[in-house]
């Protein structure tokens, strides 16, 4: 997208951006259901209906995110992004009711399986912790108080069997950069000068 911008002119750029901003903003999607089966119940399961549903919203408002980096330029000050931070801590954070007809109710410890009970790959319980990856990686990038960097420090490490949380060095190197720096810096531009190779696993 960098790249275009001399291609296509500022004006012309920017038209488009908000043309994009616009369609994700009001894209409603389909009626939410459960994508991956695991096991019949959880087709059917309330719960992870609920799951499934937020993590959509998060998506949205990461891809806003991007956008906002990416075509207007603009950092984590910014009315939009730091909209964005707000949904998605929000969104992450919030305990779903228990499902009435199954129940899914996350271990003690979920990144350290009991050897008695190997944990299933996936399960309802663990699918939403690697969708979030990306949401919670941008939004990391757009976080400056402490209250929302912890919220975001726990989520990106927790770990499943498919995912290990191996992005938070990156994100805590980002945030010291800013925060040793005293401004706000694009997190892509952090990668680049760090020698940084980002692969959210």
């Amino acid at each position: 997208m960098d790249a275009r911008e001399g291609v296509i002119g500022a004006i012309e750029l920017r038209r488009r951006a908000e043309m994009l901003e616009r369609e994700i903003r009001e894209w409603a999607g389909p009626a939410v259901k459960v994508l991956l089966r695991v096991e019949e119940e959880e087709e059917q399961c309330d719960k992870r209906k609920v799951e499934v549903g937020r993590t959509r919203e998060m998506w949205r408002e990461a891809l806003l995110i991007v956008i906002h980096q990416m075509l207007f330029h603009h950092g984590p000050l910014h009315p939009s992004n730091r909209a964005s931070l707000t949904r998605i801590v929000s969104l992450g954070s919030s305990p779903s009711a228990p499902c009435s007809h199954c129940a899914h109710a996350p271990p003690p410890d979920i990144s350290k399986p009991s050897p008695s009970k190997p944990t299933r790959e996936p399960t309802a319980n663990t699918l939403h912790i690697i969708e979030r990856a990306l949401p919670w990686f941008l939004a990391a990038t757009v976080a400056v108080s402490e209250k929302d960097r912890k919220v975001i420090l726990e989520e990106l490490r927790k770990k499943t069997p498919l995912y290990g949380g191996r992005n938070v060095p990156v994100v805590e190197r980002i945030w010291a950069r800013m925060d040793g720096e005293g401004w706000t810096l694009y997190w892509r531009q952090v990668l680049r000068e760090e020698g940084i190779t980002l692969m959210l696993a």
